[in-house]
């Protein structure tokens, strides 16, 4: 059984690595406990986004998917 202080500490910890990443070209951005939506208003936004975020810390890296071919991307089991 963990310590149940270690969920609070990582939602924080992410937290301050998205306020210390973020880009002037975010528009919009989502968390429900480990799935953030983040909209941009380019892709190249999104991109350098997510590069600052997977070089903040070795150890924590992050994933993207990206919209299927129809233009909907899967998110919290919706399409969004």
């Amino acid at each position: 059984m963990g310590n149940r202080i270690a969920p609070l500490l990582a939602i924080i910890f992410l937290d301050h690595v998205e306020r210390m990443t973020l880009t002037p070209g975010i528009l919009l951005r989502k968390i429900n406990i480990d799935d953030v939506f983040v909209m941009g208003t380019t892709e190249v936004d999104v991109e350098i986004l997510f590069e600052k975020l997977n070089s903040f810390d070795p150890n924590v890296w992050f994933t993207m998917e990206r919209p299927d071919n129809e233009g909907y991307l899967p998110f919290l089991n919706t399409k969004v």
